[in-house]
């Protein structure tokens, strides 16, 4: 396609490729070709004078590139931006044999990418970047809502379909669900990958549900292409579901949602301030009152005793799979069971098993677990020592497995002074010990929250504003 260098041409006789506006004097005024049939995808042109060895300066600094075939130069950036793609794609694409059929192409695939993008801005109004641009379409849609343009042009197909999946934009990753009704854009990732997939922290736009419009960070967790990670997720969605909601208990995931790259599933919930592990050396837990570091521990035994009242078994508790809120001055004040990736309903069985595994709760000879209610009391009593005493518990046994303690044995003496050193007081270190107790004698998770109601209820005043002395005498002292 040749431009004209003639100023009496008639732009609308020249058709979806032809002349859109600007006078041509030998190149020195810029003029733009289009290349669908409206204005969003129009170029910025310079057209050439013939003479190659006087090719204006501003070509030679890289900032035009001639088009193999035509008399014209496009401006590369200016290009790049108009088409949503990269600098290195425009020079790609106008050194080749087929330039212009390309940059059609191109053009055609942008044009639909407006289009979507300005059905989806409307949606998505007031969501979580704030008002989104619902300017005309021209060339300022360009601007308006970078991050969902950039989503519509990296998710669109050749039939105009938007694509489910995880996508990588530089530095930019976020995950797409069918017709970009969910997006979720990742700020960053939380924890390492493990053996089931990987977590993040997200924010969401989800315009297919009122809901779910917010501005506040999500926690989203995203399995591997095996398969085993994906039953994982959807039995963990299943068994949350029919627990149902509870204060002391992780909120209800989103529906899972399916990805096409990499064959992923994903789901999203309420994001959550760290885990129960955090407070082992943290200052803002450990130098707080007794009382109130107890009182943390309240939502979530009670949330197990609720597990187990609806028939299910946590079977993986330990510190990092205990969630925390904090105040506005960073103190824990609440814990929430999390993670139900191995959770059963039945009591006793095979399968896989985590968390702290009392050994009086597995069976060697069958191989499988038993009375795992008792293990799970067993296993947040543990993880409530290791957070009050700043430290990691080893107890005897054969690993991965812990000998219960009997009443008065040395070992269950030896936590009770250890959690007295910390500034919990023995009548209450001995109730959180009888979570450790034979599984005969260990109360059950209603029983143990009980019982640590009463012993808490009971502290007198200097008690219940005792701090952790170990852990100030370790850390604290230190600095003074």
């Amino acid at each position: 396609m040749e431009i004209p260098k003639s100023t009496s041409f008639v732009p609308e006789k020249l058709g979806a490729s032809g002349v859109l506006h600007g006078a041509i004097k030998s190149g020195r005024k810029k003029s733009r070709i289009q290349l669908s049939n409206d204005n969003t995808t129009n170029i910025a042109v310079k057209v050439l004078t013939g003479n190659e060895s006087k090719i204006s300066k501003s070509i030679n600094e890289h900032r035009f590139v001639e088009v193999k075939g035509q008399n014209f130069a496009i401006n590369i950036r200016g290009t790049a931006k108009r088409l949503g793609i990269t600098p290195s794609e425009v020079k790609n694409i106008a050194q080749s044999d087929n330039a212009m059929e390309q940059l059609k192409e191109v053009g055609k695939k942008r044009a639909q990418v407006i289009e979507k993008y300005q059905e989806l801005a409307v949606k998505y109004e007031k969501r979580l970047f704030g008002r989104i641009g619902t300017k005309e379409i021209g060339s300022k849609a360009l601007f308006p809502a970078k991050t969902l343009l950039k989503v519509c042009q990296a998710t669109i197909n050749d039939k105009g379909e938007f694509k489910t999946g995880d996508y990588t934009i530089k530095k930019f990753r976020f995950f797409a669900t069918k017709d970009l009704n969910k997006i979720a854009i990742v700020k960053g990732k939380i924890g390492k990958e493990g053996a089931y997939g990987e977590t993040f922290k997200v924010n969401v736009l989800d315009h297919s549900n009122e809901t779910q419009a917010t501005t506040k960070p999500q926690f989203l967790k995203l399995s591997n292409d095996k398969t085993a990670s994906q039953d994982s997720m959807k039995r963990e969605h299943s068994i949350l579901t029919a627990i149902g909601k509870h204060p002391g208990i992780q909120k209800i995931p989103s529906d899972i949602e399916h990805i096409e790259s990499g064959n992923k599933v994903f789901y999203h919930t309420k994001l959550m301030d760290g885990d129960l592990d955090s407070c082992l050396d943290k200052s803002e837990y450990q130098m707080q009152g007794a009382e109130k570091r107890l009182n943390l521990f309240l939502p979530m035994l009670d949330g197990l005793a609720h597990v187990h009242k609806q028939g299910y078994c946590h079977n993986d508790i330990k510190p990092d799979n205990c969630l925390i809120k904090v105040d506005k001055e960073g103190v824990p004040i609440k814990a929430v069971l999390a993670d139900f990736g191995l959770a059963k309903q039945d009591k006793n069985g095979k399968g896989a098993t985590g968390g702290y595994i009392p050994s009086d709760c597995y069976d060697s000879q069958k191989g499988e677990t038993v009375d795992r209610d008792k293990g799970d009391v067993f296993a947040i009593s543990l993880t409530m020592i290791e957070v009050l005493t700043g430290q990691t518990i080893e107890l005897s046994g054969t690993q991965p497995f812990a000998d219960p303690l009997q009443e008065n044995s040395e070992e269950a003496n030896t936590l009770i002074t250890e959690l007295g050193n910390c500034g919990i007081p023995k009548s209450v270190a001995k109730v959180l010990v009888s979570g450790l107790a034979p599984k005969e004698s260990r109360p059950s998770a209603e029983q143990l929250k009980e019982n640590l109601e009463e012993a808490i209820a009971k502290m007198s005043k200097e008690e219940k504003k005792q701090c952790n002395i170990q852990f100030q005498q370790d850390h604290i002292g230190d600095n003074l």
